[in-house]
């Protein structure tokens, strides 16, 4: 062959785009005394991305104190940036951030950094609605329904016409046995969902209603 290193060159570009290098491990210490191991995949001059086991998890740079030794400072601002991030819109934005990736980690029973990310939105905004229902549903997942029905309930004083919330108190009940509060709330979540303008997006959660109360017609007639 009379060109072996392009050979080798072009072979070795091909493997590299079927199989790219992984971001190895790296120690992130954070300002309140805490640490992490994670691959680093991404950084902005505002935030580090790392992969928590397939799961980019964004932090913050104001969070962290070093990676890897190394000391991170986010970008330099202005007076009217700092301002503006000061603001309780830059504030819900980022609690936002934080129910969403909680969001990501309940989704696949990762609970306590569910819980953590939650947390962190409501320290960032108390009435953050995502936020208390996904810590709600961390405690469900637990077992803990009473725990998870309170929280529920403070939702519904936050919002009071919330089909979602009614299914969720309803479920708490159910697995507490209090089969007649179970049904009256699944009722009322029916008829919400009904009259929903996303009704034909939450069909399948009528089919689901529908058999739990079966289920409960059962229970109180044994």
């Amino acid at each position: 062959m009379k060109h072996p290193r392009i050979f080798f060159f072009l072979f070795f570009s091909m493997l590299l785009s079927i199989f790219p290098p992984r971001a190895l491990p790296e120690l992130i210490r954070f300002k309140n005394g805490t640490q992490t191991t994670k691959p680093v995949i991404g950084q902005t001059n505002r935030t580090v991305t790392v992969d928590h086991h397939g799961i980019p998890l964004v932090y913050f740079l104001t969070e962290i104190e070093s990676i890897d030794g190394r000391r991170v400072a986010p970008a330099s601002r202005s007076p009217d940036e700092k301002t503006a991030r000061a603001s309780n819109s830059d504030r819900n934005d980022l609690a936002r951030r934080y129910a969403a990736q909680g969001e990501h980690f309940l989704l696949r029973n990762m609970l306590p950094e569910a819980e953590s990310l939650f947390r962190k939105a409501l320290a960032r905004d108390r009435d953050l609605i995502e936020a208390h229902e996904g810590l709600g549903w961390v405690y469900f997942s637990r077992r803990q329904f009473r725990t998870a029905l309170r929280i529920f309930e403070e939702i519904e004083s936050l919002e009071t016409d919330n089909p979602r919330i009614f299914d969720a108190k309803a479920q708490c009940y159910f697995y507490l046995q209090e089969y007649g509060k179970a049904k009256k709330n699944f009722l009322r979540a029916k008829d919400l969902f009904l009259e929903s303008a996303h009704y034909e997006q939450e069909h399948p959660i009528i089919g689901f209603i529908e058999n739990y109360l079966a289920q409960i017609e059962i229970k109180m007639e044994e």
